[in-house]
C-alpha cells in the first residue's frame, strides 16, 4: 500500500495499460503519476473532469471539459503527436472501445434527448452517433466489445455497441439516506457502471443502491439489489470480486459469486470517492475526499 498527496478533493481515477495514473480533482486539477514509482509525469489546471480515457495503445489520454474533450500525451511518442481537440458541449462520459478503434463521448441535452458522438481511431473520423441517448457522465463499454453502458445519478441505460439499439434501461428517483445517524441528500458523483472480464455481468448504481444485470445470454435481466453506502465501485480481476469505496471511508472486496464482504480494509483517509483498477485486476487506487491516492494490491 502506498498513499499518493495531491491536496484536493479527488474526483476521477483512471489506469492506462502502461502503468500511468491520471487524477482529476474537484478543483479543477489533473495530475499524472508514474504508478511504479509515484512520480508525477503531468500536472495541469482545467475544470473539473468527470471520466478519463487511455488510448489503450499508451499514446495519450483523454479528459472531457464542458466545451471540448483534450488530449495529453502520454506514451513515448513526442509531444504533439495526441489527438486533436473534439470541440462541442459535452457532458462529461467518454470511454474508447476495447479495441480501441472507437471512441465516444455523451453530449450535453436532455434525458433522452441528447446524442452520443462516436469517432474511429485512430485517425478520430466521425461516426454516425446514437440519437435520444442521454447526458451521461459515465461511460464504459463491456469487455468483449458488444454492450455500451451509460449512467447518471438516478439513470441508466445499457445498448448494443454498434447499432444502439436498447437492451436494458433503469431509472430511479434519488432519495435521502442515512449516515452516521444524520439523514443527508444523495452524494453527487455516484453513478458507476462496471463490467466484469468475461462481460457476462454489469452492475451500476447510485445513492448507495447497486444493481446488478446478467448480460450473458444477450436478454438483459436485472438478478441483485445491493443497498451500500458506496461512492465508487466496479468489479475487478477475474470478476469474481467486486470492490466498494464507502463515504465512510472503508473499503469492502465483495465476493460476486454470493455477494458477501470479504474484506474490509480502513486507511483512515476520510472520505473516499473515487476508485480506478489496473487493467490486470491485480491492484487498484482510491481517492479520497482530502486529496489524497491509495495505492493497493487486491488479493482476487
Amino acid at each position: 500500500m502506498r498513499v499518493l498527496t495531491i491536496g484536493d478533493s479527488v474526483r476521477a481515477l483512471a489506469v492506462s495499460a502502461g502503468g500511468a495514473l491520471a487524477v482529476g480533482t474537484g478543483g479543477g486539477r489533473r495530475v499524472l503519476f508514474d504508478w511504479a514509482t509515484g512520480a508525477r509525469t503531468l500536472d495541469a489546471l482545467d475544470a473539473p473532469t468527470e471520466q478519463f480515457a487511455f488510448d489503450p495503445g499508451g499514446g495519450w489520454l483523454a479528459h472531457v471539459q464542458p466545451a471540448a474533450i483534450y488530449f495529453d500525451a502520454v506514451g513515448a511518442e513526442d509531444e504533439g503527436t495526441e489527438p486533436p481537440d473534439l470541440d462541442g458541449s459535452f457532458a462529461g462520459g467518454i470511454a474508447i472501445s476495447p479495441d480501441g478503434r472507437t471512441f465516444v463521448a455523451s453530449h450535453a441535452g436532455t434525458s433522452r434527448n441528447a446524442r452520443l458522438s462516436r469517432w474511429s481511431v485512430p485517425g478520430f473520423r466521425a461516426q454516425s452517433g446514437f440519437e435520444f441517448w442521454s447526458p451521461f457522465r459515465r461511460l464504459a463499454f463491456s469487455p468483449n466489445g458488444q454492450f455500451l453502458a451509460g449512467a447518471n445519478e438516478g439513470e441508466f441505460e445499457l445498448r448494443f455497441a454498434v447499432s444502439g439499439g436498447l437492451d436494458f434501461r433503469a431509472a430511479s428517483r434519488a432519495v435521502p439516506t442515512i449516515r452516521r445517524g444524520a439523514l443527508q441528500p444523495p452524494l453527487p458523483g455516484t453513478a458507476f457502471v462496471s463490467f466484469t472480464r468475461d462481460s457476462s455481468t454489469c452492475a451500476f448504481g447510485w445513492s448507495g443502491e447497486i444493481r446488478v444485470l446478467d448480460i450473458a445470454t444477450g436478454t438483459s435481466r436485472e438478478v441483485k439489489r445491493l443497498e451500500v453506502p458506496f461512492r465508487a465501485a466496479g468489479f475487478s480481476g477475474s470478476g469474481h470480486t467486486f470492490v466498494t469505496a464507502d463515504w465512510d471511508g472503508l473499503v469492502k472486496v465483495w465476493d460476486k459469486r454470493d455477494w458477501a464482504v470479504r474484506r474490509t480494509l480502513d486507511w483512515r483517509c476520510g472520505p473516499l470517492t473515487a476508485l480506478a483498477f489496473t487493467p490486470d485486476g491485480t491492484a487498484a487506487a482510491v481517492g479520497s475526499d482530502d486529496g489524497r491516492v491509495v495505492l493497493f494490491d487486491l488479493d482476487d
